[in-house]
This record gives C-alpha cells, structure tokens and sequence, in this order.
C-alpha cells in the first residue's frame, strides 16, 4: 500500500508538473550574475529547479564581489550548491573582483549579513572540494562573447553590484543591443537604504556601475525588485514559515546546507528575506508581480546621503525601467518555491524499488 501510494504521489505531481510547462521549442537562454551570500543559492537553486519547467537554459554563472569578503568564497559557494543539486554541467566564471572606484567604503563585522564569506562563516562537516573547474576565461570576456553569439537572446540575471555588466559595456558598448532584457535585485524607489545612507547595498558597493547600466541600458526593458518591496515580501514571509516549514523537507543536501547558514544569518530577525530569488521568479514567470510601475531611472553619484540611490523620473510613467512593489506571496511559496524546486528535486534524485 506505501509503494502504491509514493506512486500515485509521483505520477500526479508528474503529470502537473508537465501539463504547466510551456510549449515553446525555443529555450530562453539566461545567465546569472551573483555575489555569493545564502539568497544567491535560493536564486541558483529555483532557476535550475526551474529550467524544464519554463523552458529555460542556464548558459553560465558569474561570481562577482559583494556580499563576501572575497569573489574565492563566492565561487565556492555556488559550487557547494551545484554539486549538492547535481549540476555540474553548468560553467561557472570569476566576474568583478571589485568595484570601480577605490577604496570601497569599510565595513563592520555586523554588515556582512551573511558573514565573511558569505555563507555566515560555517564550519561544514563536509570539506569543500572544487568539483567544478572555474572556466579559465574570465567573465566580461564571457558576457561579451555570448552575447555576440546569441543576439537579442539572452536575459541576464543581476543580483549583486553591476561592476561585472558595467565593465563588458565599458568594453564594448555596442553589446547592449544584444542583450534582451536584464533583471535586477537592488536599487531602491523610496530612499529606503540597508546601508550607511539611503541606498540599497548592490547599489552602495559600486554606484558607478550602477550608473553605467542604468544608463547604457535605457533602451532596454530592465525589471527590478528594489529593497523596499523585499521589506514588503519578509512580512508576509514569516521565520517560522522558514525554518519550521522549509525544514521539514530532509534529505535535500542543498536545503541542509542553506539551512546552517541561514539559522545564523536569520537568528535576530522576525522575518525571512530571500531577496535573490524574487529575481529570478520574476524571470521565471512575470505573472507573479502583481504590482508594476515603470519609469526612467538613474542612480545618485555626487550625494552626500543619497550616493547609490536610485533616482526615478516619476513624470511620464513610460520608462524602460519596470519596478515590482508586490509579488504573489502564495504562488511564490505554493508553485515556485515548494512544489516545483522540492519535489523536482525529489523526482530527480530518489529512485523507487518496486
């Protein structure tokens, strides 16, 4: 009766889970640029949970400065995750060890959310080992290639500082006319900051950059979740949904690892902030925003209090620039993030004995 059950379960959620895919023989090609810290992991692991699902094929990942003290512990970040989901087809490149202008503004202990290295410093019963090869060419000249490659293909997924798509535009500006969209984490659109001053943090890091892409892209569609709808999302996504929810899920060597980290990162803190993913499911279904307003934006340079702030031209309402307030919290929770990315994993990698 057990084994008939755990067939009926698969069979079920099979069948769901290929009836919503979408019939589309063109993969939607994407790259994701991160900067290493927990929420990095969830974006990683619902955009590869996700690839069949939505028809989309991760073409790389690219390591960048920011939430870690150094890009090092951010490529073995992603690759600890990688190889806990078994993907390790995926190319993985050194971006953007630092921002433009030097020196980078210092930092207390307690501003590195996430810790040093951006998975809250855990001693890991497993030692890391490089499964997967860093690719030898770095980043900018990756992004600049594919891009010529693949023309008007590619969504990029930005979800630390912009210094690694600022330098390839600095490198070849003519390549953003290739790019097909770019979706962001940061930025802010209330002069709310969770910095020294009233800028969001992947802003505050490398403003320049910001600035650079903002502006070079003001052509292009650009979708952003700003920090004050990730304020909004952590009321709605409780502590207690985390970490007695989520948990519950056992054998899931991605989750076990995200689990130490962000029972360290989270322990003061009522509300849950998995910011990098709501890029992500804004890439994977736009549906999901259920609040968007566009405008025209660029980002602060000369404020004494406001440098790294995103600015919006609140005028016109037809800007390139699409910034989510609000998201589906329920569809985020029920269809994209438990359903498909846990039991996706479940069906990839138990086998059943009849």
């Amino acid at each position: 009766m057990e084994t008939v059950t755990i067939i009926l379960f698969l069979i079920f959620f099979s069948i769901n889970t290929i009836s919503s895919r979408h019939i589309n023989g063109n993969q939607r090609k994407v790259i994701i640029d991160v900067d290493g810290g927990a929420d990095d992991a969830w974006a990683i692991f619902i955009l590869l949970q996700n690839e069949e699902k939505y028809n989309v094929k991760v073409e790389g990942i690219i390591c960048s400065h920011g939430n870690a003290e150094k890009v090092d512990d951010v490529v073995k970040n992603i690759i600890r995750i990688l190889v806990a989901i078994k993907r390790l087809d995926i190319p993985v490149f050194m971006g953007a060890s630092e921002r433009f202008i030097l020196p980078p503004p210092s930092r207390e202990q307690s501003e590195y959310f996430f810790g040093y290295d951006g998975f809250s410093d855990v001693k890991f019963k497993e030692a890391y080992t490089q499964t997967i090869q860093v690719q030898e060419k770095h980043g900018v000249i990756f992004l600049n290639e594919i891009l010529q490659k693949y023309p008007k293909e590619i969504s990029l997924i930005f979800v630390g500082p912009l210094t690694t798509l600022a330098l390839v535009v600095k490198l070849n500006p003519a390549v953003v006319g290739n790019v097909k969209d770019l979706y962001i984490m940061g930025g802010n659109r209330h002069g709310v900051g969770n910095t020294q001053n009233a800028a969001e943090f992947n802003f505050f890091i490398d403003p320049e950059a910001a600035n650079i892409v903002f502006y070079s892209f003001r052509q292009k569609p650009i979708y952003i979740v700003p920090w004050e709808t990730i304020l909004t999302l952590g009321e709605r996504l409780t502590y207690d949904y985390r970490f007695k929810t989520l948990t519950q899920v056992k054998d899931n060597k991605a989750l076990e690892i995200l689990n130490q980290v962000e029972e360290i990162a989270f322990k003061n803190i009522k509300h849950w902030q998995p910011c990098d993913a709501y890029a992500v499911v804004t890439f994977l279904n736009y549906s999901i925003a259920t609040k968007v307003e566009k405008y025209h934006g660029r980002v602060e340079l000369n404020g004494l209090f406001t440098r790294g702030q995103l600015v919006l031209d609140h005028h016109d309402g037809k800007g390139n620039v699409a910034v989510i307030d609000d998201f589906d919290t329920e569809m985020f929770k029920e269809n994209l993030f438990f359903r498909n990315c846990i039991q996706n994993y479940f069906f990839k990698h138990f086998s059943i004995e009849i």
